[in-house]
C-alpha cells in the first residue's frame, strides 16, 4: 500500500523500470550489489595503493614518479571494467541483426532515438552506479599530481565510459606533451565518430589483462620524459569535451542507421552539431593564440575557419549510406535542407560570437570569401552527398576514391605547402589563405582573392565528375571480370608474382588453397607503386626515415589481416561451410592453420610488393644521383652487399608484429560467447597501433609472437567442441540448416 504517494512494495518499485522494454528481458536478474562488490574490490585495491604509495612516489624525479601510480590505477580500473562488461548484456544491436530480431524491434512504437535510449539506458545506469566508486581514487591520484578535481572527473569519465580506441588516444596524450601531437589525436577522436557500434567484445581475463597493460604503459612511460615535461599533467578537459560531443554525434549517426528519424528526432542533430562547431572555433582559436601568437582579427578569422571546417566534417559524418543492409538514396532536397541548416547555423554562430563579444573582424576580403564559400559548400556539398549515395549502391570503392580525391589537396598542402593552387582547391585552406593570419605565417605569399574563390569550385567539379563517371560505368548487378592471370606478371619487378607462383605449387592444405583463391583488392600493386614513388622522389623511404613508412604499413597489414580473417571466419559460420569442413574430415588443426596461412600469404604479398618498390626506387635513385664521390656501381655494390642484408634482417624481425593479427582474429571469432563478435573492433585497432609502434624497435617484435601458441590452442579447442556438436554450432551462431 502506498501512503502519501510513496511506493512501498517491491512490485510497485519494479514498475518504474518496466517502462524500459529491455529491462525485464536482460537486466532484471542482475544484482547491482554483486556487481558493486566486484568493482569495489578493484577500486579498494587501487585506492589503498594510491594512499600508501603517493607520498613515496612524490619524491621520485620531482613528482614524476606519481605517473607510475596513475598507470597502476588505470590498469586496475580497466581490469575492473573488463570484469564488469563480461557480466553485463551487450547494449548494441549486433546480435539482433544477426538473429533477425532487429526487424521486429523496428516495428515497436518507438522512434529511432527512443529505441536507442531504451536499449542503452539500463546499461548506462548499471555502469554509472558501479563505476562511481572509482571517482575518489582518481581524486587522490590527480590531487597528488597537483591537478584540479575537474581533471580527476575527466580521467574518471574517460576510463569508465570511453571506447578502448579513445582510451588509446588518452594514453598517448598522457605520454606525449606536444600540443601538435595532441591536435592530431583530436583528429583521431573525430575519426572515431565514423565507426558504428559493432557490439561489445567479451575478452578473456588474459586478454583483458594484456590490454590493460598496453594502455597503462604509455602513462608509465611519461616518467622517462625530460624533467621539464614530465611533472605536469596535460589538460584533458578539451579532449573530454570533444569526446562527449563525438559520442553524442555517434548516437545521432546510429539512430539514422536504425531507422529514419521522425518527429522532433529529425532535427536532433542540430544541437550536437552546433556544440561541436562552437567548440572547434573556440578551442582552435585559443590554440592559435597560445602557439602561433595570433591575436585580434587573426585569431577571430582562424577560429571562424575552424568552425567552417567543422561543418564540412559534420556534412560527411551525418551522411547515411546504408540503413542496416539497405542502401539509402535520399532526394536532393533532403541534402539541400540538411547542409543548408548546418551552413546557416555556422554563419549564425560566427556572426553571433563577433557581435556578442565584440571581436575584431579584420579585412573584408575574408568575410566575402566566407560568404561565397558557404554558398558553394551548401550547393556543391548537397549535390556531392546525393551523388555519393547513388554511387555507393553500385561501388563502394569508387565512393571512397572520390572522397580521397576530395581531401587530397588539403593533405598534400598540409604536408608541403609548395603552391597555393593546391591548397586553395580545399575550401578550408582557401578560406585560411584569404585571411589576415596567412600573411603573418611567412610560409608563402598570399594568393589573389579570385583564386580563393574559384579553385574550390574547380575541386567540386572534379569530384562530381569523378563520382558521375563511377556511377555510369559501375555495374550494380554483374561482378567485375577478373583479369587474365598473365597480366599479373607485368608486376614482376615488385616480386609478389613469384610468391603467387611458389605458393600455388606448394600449398597442400585445402583451406589454404581456398583462401588463396579468394578475390582481394589489389593492395599489393598499389602499395608497391606508392613505395617506389615515395622512395624515388622523397627522403622518406631512404635511411632512418623509412620508419615513417613502416608504421602505417604495419598498421595496415595488422588491421587488414585481422579484418579479412575475421570476416572470412564469420562467413564460414553463416554459410555453413565450417560444418561442411567437419563432415569432409578436416581436422581443427587443418582448419585453423589453413585460415592463418592464407591470411599470412595475403599479407606477405603486400609486404613483398612494398619491399620490391623500395628496392627499385633505391636502385634508381642511387643510379641517377649516387653522390658522395661514389660511382653508381660502387653504391649498388654497397647496397646489395651490406645494406640489403641488414634491411632484410630488420624486415624479418619487424614482420613478427603483424603475424599475430590473423590468429587473434580467428580466436576472437571462435571463442566469443554468443557468436556475435564484431569483425573489427576499436580494441583491435588500438592493438594494431601499439604493435606497429613496438615493431619499429625490431628486437622487441618477436616477443609479440608469444601469444601465437595461446591463440592456436584456444582456437583448436573451440573447433574440437564444434566438431563434436554440430547442432550446437548451428544453434549458437544462428545457422539455418
Amino acid at each position: 500500500m502506498a501512503v502519501s504517494g510513496v511506493r512501498d512494495t517491491e512490485q510497485e518499485r519494479l514498475s518504474v523500470w518496466d517502462g524500459l522494454m529491455f529491462w525485464g528481458v536482460q537486466y532484471r536478474r542482475l544484482s547491482l550489489a554483486a556487481l558493486l562488490r566486484g568493482v569495489w574490490f578493484f577500486a579498494l585495491w587501487a585506492g589503498l595503493s594510491a594512499a600508501l604509495l603517493a607520498p613515496v612516489l612524490a619524491q621520485v624525479k620531482g613528482g614524476a614518479g606519481l605517473y607510475l601510480l596513475l598507470g597502476w590505477v588505470a590498469a586496475l580500473h580497466l581490469l575492473g571494467r573488463g570484469w564488469l562488461e563480461r557480466r553485463l548484456p551487450d547494449p548494441s544491436f549486433a546480435q539482433d541483426v544477426r538473429t533477425g530480431n532487429f526487424e521486429q524491434l523496428r516495428l515497436a512504437p518507438l522512434t529511432a532515438h527512443g529505441l536507442l535510449v531504451q536499449r542503452g539506458l539500463p546499461d548506462m545506469l548499471f555502469r554509472a552506479a558501479t563505476q562511481s566508486v572509482w571517482l575518489p581514487v582518481y581524486a587522490i591520484v590527480v590531487g597528488a599530481l597537483g591537478a584540479s578535481l575537474a581533471d580527476a572527473c575527466a580521467l574518471w569519465l574517460l576510463f569508465s565510459f570511453a571506447n578502448y580506441f579513445v582510451l588509446g588516444l588518452v594514453s598517448l596524450i598522457l605520454l606525449i606533451p606536444s600540443e601538435e601531437i595532441h591536435w592530431i589525436l583530436f583528429c583521431g577522436s573525430l575519426a572515431y565518430a565514423l565507426l558504428l557500434d559493432g557490439g561489445r567484445v567479451r575478452t578473456a581475463v588474459s586478454s583483458s589483462s594484456l590490454f590493460s597493460v598496453m594502455l597503462a604503459l604509455p602513462i608509465v612511460g611519461r616518467v622517462l620524459l625530460p624533467m621539464q615535461a614530465m611533472a605536469t599533467l596535460p589538460n584533458l578537459l578539451p579532449f573530454t569535451l570533444v569526446w562527449l560531443l563525438v559520442e553524442w554525434l555517434r548516437f545521432e549517426r546510429l539512430a539514422r542507421w536504425v531507422n529514419a528519424p521522425s518527429g522532433l528526432g529529425r532535427w536532433a542533430y542540430l544541437l550536437p552539431s552546433a556544440a561541436l562547431m562552437a567548440a572547434a572555433g573556440a578551442l582552435f582559436g585559443q590554440w592559435c593564440e597560445q602557439t602561433l601568437s595570433a591575436v585580434g582579427a587573426e585569431r577571430t578569422q582562424l577560429g571562424v575557419s575552424a568552425l567552417f571546417a567543422a561543418v564540412g566534417y559534420l556534412s560527411l559524418l551525418l551522411l547515411t549510406l546504408r540503413r542496416q543492409a539497405e542502401p539509402i538514396v535520399q532526394p536532393l532536397r533532403a541534402h539541400l535542407l540538411e547542409t543548408g541548416l548546418l551552413r546557416l547555423m555556422s554563419v549564425l554562430l560566427a556572426v553571433g560570437a563577433v557581435a556578442t563579444w565584440g571581436l575584431p573582424m579584420g579585412s573584408a576580403a575574408f568575410w566575402w570569401a566566407l560568404a561565397w564559400l558557404t554558398v558553394v559548400e551548401w550547393l556543391a556539398g548537397a549535390l556531392t552527398r546525393w551523388q555519393l549515395q547513388r554511387a555507393h549502391s553500385r561501388t563502394r570503392a569508387g565512393v571512397y576514391l572520390a572522397l580521397l580525391l576530395g581531401v587530397a589537396p588539403a593533405v598534400v598542402f598540409w604536408i608541403e605547402p609548395f603552391s597555393f593552387i593546391i591548397g586553395a582547391l580545399s575550401p578550408v585552406y582557401a578560406l585560411v589563405l584569404a585571411s589576415d593570419a596567412w600573411a603573418s605565417t611567412g610560409v608563402a605569399g598570399q594568393p589573389p582573392l579570385w583564386a580563393c574563390l574559384a579553385l574550390p569550385v574547380t575541386r567540386y567539379a572534379l569530384v562530381l565528375g569523378g563520382v558521375a563517371i563511377i556511377t555510369l560505368t559501375a555495374r550494380a548487378t554483374q561482378p567485375t571480370k577478373r583479369l587474365h592471370p598473365a597480366w599479373g606478371w607485368l608486376a614482376l619487378p615488385l616480386l609478389y608474382p613469384m610468391l603467387d607462383w611458389l605458393v600455388q605449387r606448394n600449398a597442400t592444405n585445402p583451406i589454404t588453397r581456398l583462401t588463396i583463391a579468394e578475390r582481394c583488392p589489389p593492395f599489393a600493386l598499389l602499395v608497391g607503386a606508392a613505395t617506389f614513388v615515395a622512395t624515388l622522389v622523397s627522403i622518406v623511404g631512404r635511411g632512418f626515415e623509412m620508419i615513417i613508412l613502416l608504421i602505417p604499413l604495419g598498421l595496415f597489414l595488422w588491421l587488414w589481416g585481422y579484418y579479412a580473417t575475421a570476416k572470412r571466419v564469420r562467413r564460414w559460420f553463416d554459410s555453413g561451410e565450417l560444418t561442411s569442413a567437419f563432415l569432409a574430415g578436416l581436422t581443427p588443426n587443418q582448419i585453423f592453420w589453413g585460415w592463418v596461412y592464407g591470411a599470412w600469404y595475403q599479407q606477405s604479398r603486400v609486404l613483398l610488393a612494398a619491399f620490391g618498390g623500395w628496392l627499385w626506387g633505391t636502385v634508381l635513385y642511387l643510379w641517377l644521383d649516387p653522390g658522395r664521390g661514389w660511382n653508381p656501381a660502387q653504391m649498388l655494390m654497397l647496397l646489395f652487399g651490406v645494406g640489403l642484408s641488414v634491411y632484410l634482417v630488420y624486415l624479418a624481425l619487424w614482420s613478427c608484429a603483424w603475424l599475430i593479427a590473423a590468429p587473434a582474429a580467428v580466436r576472437d571469432q571462435l571463442t566469443h560467447s554468443g557468436g556475435s563478435a564484431p569483425v573489427l573492433t576499436p580494441r583491435a585497432t588500438l592493438q594494431a597501433s601499439v604493435y606497429s609502434l613496438l615493431a619499429c624497435c625490431a628486437p622487441l617484435a618477436p616477443f609479440l609472437l608469444i601469444g601465437l601458441p595461446i591463440y592456436a590452442s584456444q582456437s583448436t579447442l573451440a573447433l574440437h567442441r564444434m566438431a563434436r556438436a554440430p547442432g550446437e554450432l548451428s544453434r549458437r551462431y544462428g545457422i539455418s540448416n
